[in-house]
């Protein structure tokens, strides 16, 4: 489960919950981007971490991704960091074209976005070996969501022509479909757990649609921050 904050004191928290039944010491895991720093909380203490960006727990819940920006001059290079969730070392640090967050397909294997080549990539965790999973026309591309089997992600054109699209890749076939959401008025998209259905969350409220991008139906009404 993620949260997202925004608190009276102006910090924007992103959390992201330890997956259902892992063994890890760790519980919490948070983004503070005007601290410029990811957090582990376990419940009895709390730990900063030298990284940027959304935290992402691994399936098994012993290691969490983040993406480092490399900041001015770095060219559109950061790194994408992999640590051990109990002891908080860093795993693995490899430095990339890559502008979003990761997300996990499972253990082995994250997906993010590029920013050399617009495209979506799936990363070997242990070799830093990428396979292009979509590329294209696109200004900005974010991978939203990750399933067993799905990639959930956000292409955004702002030169030349306007255009917002939501697609989702299965790695299972290759293929590759538009989902059946507003491109204008949709905010943030997860799985659910078991990887059936989406929720998508915008200011008029929750909804939910198929794993292929279908059947899109309202859950709850009014303003939603999730």
């Amino acid at each position: 489960m993620k949260l997202h904050w925004l608190l009276a004191a102006c910090l924007t928290f992103t959390l992201s919950a330890t997956p259902t039944g892992a063994a890890t010491v760790a519980e919490i895991a948070y983004w503070v981007p005007e601290r410029d720093a990811v957090y582990i909380d376990d419940g009895s203490r709390v730990t900063p971490l030298d990284l940027q960006g959304r935290p992402r727990w691994s399936p098994d819940g012993t290691m969490i991704a983040a993406f480092e920006h490399g900041g001015p001059g770095s060219q559109g290079r950061g790194a994408l960091v992999i640590v051990d969730a109990a002891t908080r070392t860093e795993l693995s640090r490899r430095t990339m074209y890559l502008d979003d967050t990761p997300c996990w397909v499972d253990d082995d294997r994250l997906v993010a976005a590029t920013s050399n080549d617009d495209s979506i990539v799936m990363i070997d965790r242990a070799t830093g070996a990428q396979e292009v999973i979509d590329s294209g026309t696109g200004d900005f591309w974010a991978v939203k969501d990750c399933s067993a089997d799905r990639v959930l992600y956000q292409i955004t054109g702002f030169f030349g022509s306007y255009f917002v699209e939501w697609r989702i890749a299965d790695l299972r076939t290759g293929d590759i479909v538009v989902a059946q959401l507003d491109p204008e008025s949709h905010w943030e998209a997860q799985f659910s757990p078991s990887g059936g259905a989406i929720a998508v969350q915008d200011d008029a409220g929750l909804g939910f649609l198929s794993a292929d991008g279908g059947n899109y139906g309202v859950a709850a009404e009014g303003f939603v921050h999730t």
